[in-house]
């Protein structure tokens, strides 16, 4: 096979070109005559194909390569691509290669329904190229000269958007580890410190890092908030770290889901503690996770996947031009608890543009949780109101116009009638039904309660953990819908953070009841309470504020058995000076998290908090090795314990518990694949008016 490999006129320049000779080098291995070049003057006439390197919007120069190479081209996005451009190569038939660390993770690339995206395994690196050209293949490659930045500190790299929604976090960082930090970033004229609480960093143009500054840093921080879905820069900084030994973090991207076992992608507070306070144990685990890395991107492998991905292009791999409406989701919204894993979904599956969206929300929320509304209307949705009562007799939302569905909560339970009626219905009208794991307290998932088996409606159901991870009492029917591809929320940052009360505390430890409290007994309660008072009354100088549910609300419905203090505040969720503060907003300051059995204790753990649980007698075995408390001793105990030492547990349970990095991205891409394959198997729909009949 012979390849024109044209690369982006610009980079001649650069001087990149020479630099980019690690792709033909390791593509001959693969047998492939490839020829670099940034010259649009190619012969188109003796069979040769064309992979064009785009790296922003298609050009003319691009279009004009697409047409005379018409059947024999595809397209290497490198700084990912509008949708406009991905809508006009899928009909044209153009396919993409795009580098990703497992062919697997190709169809999560956000392209229209019709084009081809085919992964090869990731090649780019910063300046890695020169490293792995020189080192593997003997090939010689001048090295540019890094402007060195001080050895130790922890390097920011990304772009003005991204730098200022973890600047709040980097300060912390920086308040609590007393380390330096230098920005490089790819538009620094944007970016004002003193705006962003970062004065008198240093801060300096991206392009002036290499590996040998990587190096020395303690860690490197992957930051960036104007990245297109499709790009690949943000994985190329990690691979940078990784072949470095320095420990990463980054904002959740797409590109970065096959590195999420290697760094910590989405929990910048856990992140840059982690790389910050774990010494030699934060350098150890980059070099095991180094090293993984290399043996997956040997040149062996990367050619082997490469020379594939080049024979799919080129064999029968080209899509066919298609014109089609993208399938509609209705995706239903009806409990408190459903904003927080159903927005970061339907946020995703806005941005990829693969499907048409219809936003629908119960009577009853829209009451009950005006949050909900603000970040759907913030994020751009329309939304259509429906009536609760409606929902549950199965009269609606109409699906005529419906692909598919989508809810938060579907068991069969009392509290889940609404979403449960919506995928029953569905489902009987041969629609795929997607439900999502909502709380790491979910009932016929991880907890039962009484005798009674607990199913859903939904024909997929997308958890947080690993199947093996179920309990062993899941039912057959359940786990055949489960798909594991992990959380879809990340850590609150800078929006909706509170700040706490002023006084003369010296600790703050934000302490939370679950949705669940009605399953303990007065007993249980009454030694939690007590205990919260006397380990406050041991601990003057420390403030203990208490956040009951959102929903459950037990505390503030039954104020009289709260514990009482000077150092104790109970504050109201429906109260609208509080109403808008999550869990995850009241912990961003706190320095420690003690709660019941609930997803809090996940969050705290991603966040970077140490937590530990009221246990008094719970099985808890699903959060080992968090500290369980069954005592007011213990709740002291916990308190004085070494951060440091906390933290490792936290990382031990969410390693054992959880799969990597926010799954928001891969959650859209599993929906998106199903609704392709619905379509193109798709019997004849049933009549509408026939479908209440089935279901009674």
């Amino acid at each position: 096979m012979n390849v024109f490999w044209k690369l982006p006129d610009h980079w001649r320049g650069l001087g990149l070109a020479e630099r980019t000779a690690l792709y033909p080098a390791v593509l001959a291995q693969a047998g492939r005559n490839i020829r670099l070049t940034t010259s649009a003057d190619l012969d188109a006439s003796a069979g040769a194909v064309l992979v064009l390197m785009a790296e922003g919007a298609l050009t003319d120069v691009d279009l004009g390569l697409i047409e005379t190479f018409a059947g024999r081209v595809a397209v290497q996005p490198v700084g990912g691509l509008g949708a406009g451009d991905l809508e006009r190569l899928a009909r044209l038939g153009a396919p993409l290669i795009v580098a990703r660390e497992d062919a697997s993770l190709a169809s999560r690339y956000p392209a229209p329904l019709g084009l081809s995206v085919i992964a090869a395994r990731g090649l780019g690196a910063r300046r890695a190229e020169d490293l792995l050209v020189r080192g593997a293949l003997g090939a010689e490659v001048d090295a540019i000269d890094d402007q060195a930045p001080s050895p130790g500190a922890l390097l920011v790299v990304g772009d003005a958007d991204g730098l200022a929604v973890v600047a709040p976090a980097l300060a912390r960082a920086r308040a609590r580890h007393h380390v330096t930090i230098e920005l490089f970033i790819s538009d620094p004229e944007r970016v004002d410190l003193a705006d962003i609480g970062l004065a008198g960093l240093r801060l300096g143009p991206e392009g002036v890092l290499g590996l040998a500054a990587l190096e020395t840093a303690c860690g490197v921080a992957i930051a960036y908030g104007r990245a297109p879905l499709g790009s690949d820069r943000p994985a190329i900084w990690a691979r940078s770290a990784l072949m470095a030994a320095a420990p990463f973090t980054a904002s959740s991207h797409p590109s970065l889901d096959g590195l999420a076992n290697l760094g910590v992608i989405g929990d910048w507070d856990r992140g840059l503690d982690r790389a910050l306070a774990g010494g030699h144990e934060a350098r150890a685990a980059a070099i095991s996770a180094a090293s993984l890395q290399a043996e997956r991107q040997s040149p062996a492998r990367v050619a082997l996947s490469w020379g594939a991905a080049l024979d799919r292009a080129f064999s029968g791999g080209r899509s066919r031009p298609v014109t089609m409406q993208p399938p509609q989701l209705l995706a239903f919204f009806d409990l408190a608890q459903d904003l927080d894993v159903m927005a970061p979904v339907v946020e995703a599956l806005k941005a990829r543009g693969a499907l048409s969206l219809r936003i629908a929300v119960s009577d009853w929320l829209r009451a009950e949780s005006p949050r909900t509304f603000a970040r759907l209307g913030a994020a751009g949705f329309e939304v259509e109101t429906i009536s609760r009562e409606a929902a549950i007799r199965g009269e609606a939302p109409g699906l005529d116009q419906s692909a598919g569905v989508l809810v938060a909560a579907d068991a069969s339970v009392e509290a889940h009638r609404a979403g449960r009626g919506l995928t029953d219905r569905a489902i009987a009208a041969g629609l795929p039904a997607f439900s999502l794991q909502h709380g790491f307290e979910n009932i016929g998932l991880t907890y039962r309660q009484g005798g009674a088996a607990v199913d859903f409606g939904a024909d997929r159901v997308f958890t947080w953990g690993p199947a093996a991870a179920l309990p062993n009492w899941v039912t057959a029917q359940t786990r055949s819908a489960v798909r594991p591809l992990g959380d879809p929320k990340s850590p609150a940052l800078a929006a909706g953070r509170l700040a706490w009360p002023h006084g003369p505390w010296t600790a703050r430890v934000a302490v939370f009841e679950n949705l669940h409290w009605e399953r303990y007994d007065d007993a249980w309660r009454a030694r939690v309470l007590t205990d919260i008072a006397a380990a406050a009354a041991a601990a003057p100088d420390t403030l203990f504020l208490l956040k009951p549910h959102h929903a459950g609300r037990w505390l503030t419905r039954h104020p009289l058995s709260a514990p009482r203090g000077r150092n104790i505040l109970l504050i109201d969720p429906r109260d609208p000076q509080w109403e808008p503060y999550t869990a995850q907003a009241l912990m961003a300051d706190a320095d420690r998290v003690a709660t019941t059995p609930s997803t809090v204790a996940v969050d705290a753990a991603r966040a970077g908090r140490p937590v530990a649980l009221f246990g008094y007698g719970l099985d808890l075995s699903a959060y080992a090795p968090l500290p369980v408390l069954q005592s007011a001793e213990d709740f002291l105990r916990f308190l004085g314990a070494p951060e440091a030492k906390l933290l490792r547990t936290n990382e031990a349970f969410l390693a054992r518990a959880f799969l990597p990095g926010p799954a928001a991205h891969r959650i859209a891409a599993a929906i998106e694949t199903r609704l392709a394959e619905q379509r193109a198997n798709a019997p004849a729909r049933r009549p509408m008016s026939s479908l209440k009949e089935s279901v009674n």
